[in-house]
């Protein structure tokens, strides 16, 4: 990041993101961006063809959150399901063995790669990330190992990796999605390592 940020003040340094990578790819950069400095992200409009975002109203907060209602100290490991633009389902998680200890799922009523049409929607998607990752914190402080599933935009995937905090935690397992694999789920990068 010393390459991009120089001895700029990371509160005053302004980027924009115009993201097309791979999940992992994006999670990371947010992860060592981290949420300090102001990160303007984006989103590639496909049915407009555009990185503008549609001047329209901001839509309802919708984003649904189950998982962390119990303490567990002696858990070692919690999986993050983002259920965005698709449903993950059981059947594509099957061949991952034991990393299902604890499960969080994070989900929208109606997953579409649609859904994301509104900058409000990353504010508050980052938000209740944050939050999310800072009470699994204090439910699970044994947890050695974090499992993040992500099936949604590009713009949130690097909003979600600024919103893990690398001094509170613990190491966290990416993985990538390729529909004609089994498992279609596959490790890619460990954040923290």
């Amino acid at each position: 990041m010393s390459e991009i940020l120089g001895n700029t003040e990371v509160f005053d340094f302004r980027l924009a993101v115009f993201p097309l990578a791979p999940v992992s790819a994006c999670v990371s950069l947010g992860y060592h961006l981290t949420n300090r400095p102001h990160v303007r992200l984006f989103q590639y409009h496909r049915d407009e063809r555009t990185w503008l975002w549609p001047r329209r109203v901001a839509p309802a907060q919708d984003l649904t959150l189950s998982g962390l209602a119990t303490a567990n100290p002696s858990c070692r490991s919690v999986s993050f399901l983002f259920h965005l633009s698709a449903e993950i389902t059981d059947s594509a998680l099957s061949g991952l063995g034991n990393v299902f200890e604890h499960r969080v799922d994070f989900r929208v009523p109606h997953p579409s790669t649609a859904w994301l049409r509104h900058p409000d929607q990353i504010r508050w998607f980052s938000l209740e990330t944050r939050q999310a990752f800072e009470r699994a914190v204090q439910l699970y402080p044994n947890a050695t190992i974090w499992h993040l599933f992500y099936a949604g935009p590009a713009p949130l995937a690097v909003a979600l990796g600024g919103q893990l905090n690398p001094t509170m935690c613990p190491q966290v397992q990416l993985y990538e999605y390729r529909h004609r694999e089994e498992p279609p789920y596959k490790p890619s990068i460990r954040l923290g390592a």
